[in-house]
């Protein structure tokens, strides 16, 4: 079951840190779950379900090429 509630302090070892990480990053990185063939996203340090993602970014991401 994923938390929504967690916050993610353990950053990438490879220097670099992904969009949504950081509480005050407003940017949303996408991230599959191959086990469960889920998709999740980050955003303000919090994850959710690919399913819960605001309409407006769906619409973005259906459109792109």
């Amino acid at each position: 079951m994923l938390n929504n509630q967690c916050k993610i302090s353990n950053y990438p070892a490879f220097g670099q840190i992904l969009a949504g990480l950081k509480p005050s990053d407003n940017n949303i990185e996408f991230v599959a779950l191959r086990e469960t063939k889920q998709v999740i996203w980050l955003q303000n340090g919090s994850s959710h379900y690919f399913t819960d993602l605001p309409a407006k970014y769906f619409s973005l991401v259906m459109t792109i090429n």
